[in-house]
């Protein structure tokens, strides 16, 4: 099974575990803001964390600028 940990600090905390083929889904990501995850291999012998990874998602897009009329 594995331990999956995913948030916005570091170290992130746990999302969930999962096994065999099972899907774990998160909430929605915000803009301009970088998340963490790692993830925990564990079996009858122990567990294996894996290194804490990060991406950050792209800044928000502001509105459009004004047209000018003549």
């Amino acid at each position: 099974s594995y331990d999956v940990h995913f948030g916005t600090s570091n170290p992130p905390p746990l999302l969930g575990n999962v096994a065999g083929n099972s899907t774990l889904v998160s909430a929605t990501l915000n803009a301009g803001t970088t998340y963490y995850w790692s993830v925990t291999a564990k079996n009858s012998t122990g567990a294996t964390p894996s290194s804490v990874w990060s991406f950050t998602t792209a800044a928000p897009i502001g509105p459009a600028p004004p047209t000018l009329a003549y």
